[in-house]
């Protein structure tokens, strides 16, 4: 999960930061054209647009990681997938209003992931608090 190699030109990184700060997006049809690696996303910055499966791994294989963690975006669970196990969203917030839950990401030296889920402690909730594991590697 390591970067192996660091950004250096301005192509790598545009890569780098889609990657980062654009949201995965598996409503799009599988299809290896380049316009449909980053879609653009009109609700975002310019240079923040969404990524297929295929856009995902074609970044990933460029710069030499195996997957991406990454924590910016709500998700329902605390944690999601994407592309397998090629990235996961992990959202670290447990009192918001979106009624969500949140999650902490362990990675090991050995490349495996492990997920503690946290139930939403919001007003909407008896304010109990619960763990959930999950480990996949």
């Amino acid at each position: 999960m390591f970067i192996k190699k660091r950004p250096t030109t301005a192509y790598e990184w545009k890569l780098f930061i889609d990657i980062l700060w654009s949201d995965p997006d598996g409503s799009l049809p599988l299809s290896r054209d380049h316009k449909l690696l980053f879609p653009v996303n009109k609700n975002r910055t310019k240079d923040a647009d969404r990524y297929t499966s295929f856009g995902l791994i074609e970044v990933l294989d460029k710069i030499g990681m195996e997957c991406l963690v990454r924590a910016h975006q709500v998700v329902t669970f605390g944690y999601e997938p994407f592309c397998a196990t090629r990235c996961f969203t992990s959202y670290g917030s447990t009192n918001n209003s979106k009624n969500n839950n949140a999650a902490q990401t362990i990675v090991y030296d050995d490349s495996s992931v492990e997920f503690i889920r946290f139930k939403n402690l919001n007003k909407e909730t008896k304010r109990s608090t619960s763990l959930e594991n999950g480990k996949t590697k």
